[in-house]
């Protein structure tokens, strides 16, 4: 997104915060525009104060976690989407988190495991298998990373980013 278009929000939530500044929507809303202004380490700290003011909400613990592996903090991130995962029912877009955030923190078979939940439980949604495909592309074994990507062209032909990563191979 452009910067002008998030200045905006930024603004908005800034001035309800003025009024209520235990506003935990406020806060949450205020992490996700700095979030996507790329000022991490002030949206992570809105999202922990909206978790502080709102301890059992997922989606701001959700959020927190993504700024905090956003910034490599992934222990903790980890630790926070652990929360979330008992406190909310499982999603792909979790499950992928769980994945990459294994994967960095060196446990490939974790990650592995969270980007085949990923896809049983979103069949059409090329995060799982993007993520696993890019997995076994880095861990050298090419024919599953091309086996995944094929599979998801069954799911959703014309894939764009599938296409790319198969190249002539396809």
């Amino acid at each position: 997104m452009r910067q002008g278009r998030n200045e905006e929000p930024r603004a908005a939530f800034e001035k309800l915060l003025a009024n209520s500044p235990d506003d935990a929507m406020a806060l949450n809303g205020l992490g996700s525009a700095l979030f996507a202004l790329q000022n991490l380490e002030s949206a992570k700290a809105r999202f922990a104060a909206a978790v502080q003011v709102d301890p059992d909400h997922a989606g701001y613990r959700y959020n927190w976690a993504l700024a905090l592996a956003a910034l490599g903090e992934f222990g903790a991130a980890l630790r926070e989407f652990e929360i979330v995962r008992e406190r909310q029912c499982e999603s792909a877009a979790l499950a992928n988190n769980f994945g990459i955030l294994y994967v960095e923190t060196g446990e490939a078979a974790k990650g592995e495991a969270e980007f085949r939940k990923a896809m049983e439980l979103a069949p059409r949604d090329a995060g799982g298998y993007l993520n696993l495909a890019t997995l076994y592309q880095k861990t050298n074994r090419a024919a599953q990373a091309r086996d995944i990507l094929r599979e998801l062209l069954k799911a959703v032909p014309g894939q764009p980013q599938a296409l790319r990563m198969l190249g002539s191979r396809y």
